[in-house]
């Protein structure tokens, strides 16, 4: 019998323990910071023009879950921008941070990686980033090339609330997942912010670049 087709309250039951526990943990703070914006939306007055940014927002978020749920079930390995991903990690998790939150994104070559877990395990480093950070501190989200390498960084100038021990817990194991399927490795080290620094480190896949007008060099801040 062909088996039907989970929809998104069934994914979670179709797979197997550890990967439903990442999965729990990803999605719950999805459904965090879904909370917190409707919190700010319900208590404060919202101007015509800070509504409309809320609200998108929160549409970033579902997408983002809905995006997770098909990947629990049917991963896909492609060639994929990691520029974009840890862009648009950036506009996920910097708005509602307690932190500055800076990206530098310069254009990087394709790797060949499932785009959804990739993104996953850069927004589970940002995350405990800033957790480490806590308020008033920073955070620096960083794309580059070394060699043969494309690098994905997050630096935090921690310690602050939150603080975990680096590889350990449900968000760091599917880090370390993510970059098994694309060949890559995560290093430990200290930032120059002063907290931890954590690189990403996967092959190029051939010699394809982004695209610069679709991935210009970026320089931000929340907050």
């Amino acid at each position: 019998m062909k088996r039907p087709e989970p929809d998104a309250l069934g994914t979670v039951a179709l797979v197997d323990g550890n990967t439903r526990a990442r999965l729990e943990h990803d999605l719950r703070q999805s459904l965090c910071a879904m909370t917190a914006m409707l919190d700010v939306i319900q208590q404060a007055p919202l101007c015509t023009t800070a509504l409309p940014r809320r609200l998108g927002q929160i549409r970033r978020e579902t997408e983002w879950i809905e995006d997770v749920l098909a990947d629990a079930t049917s991963a896909t390995t492609a060639t994929v921008d990691p520029g974009e991903i840890t862009t648009t990690t950036w506009r996920l998790v910097a708005p509602e941070a307690p932190c500055s939150v800076r990206l530098v994104c310069e254009p990087v070559p394709t790797v060949m990686a499932d785009a959804v877990s990739l993104g996953r395990a850069v927004r589970n480093l940002a995350e405990n980033a800033i957790r480490a950070a806590g308020p008033g501190g920073a955070v620096e989200l960083r794309t580059c090339v070394r060699e043969d390498q494309v690098v994905i960084e997050v630096a935090d100038s921690g310690p602050g609330f939150g603080k975990i021990r680096p590889l350990h817990g449900h968000g760091l194991a599917m880090v370390r997942d993510a970059l098994t399927q694309c060949a890559g490795r995560l290093l430990v080290g200290t930032a120059a912010l002063g907290g931890t620094l954590m690189t990403l480190e996967i092959p190029c896949h051939l010699d394809h670049l982004s695209i610069p007008s679709l991935l210009p060099r970026l320089e931000g801040a929340a907050r």
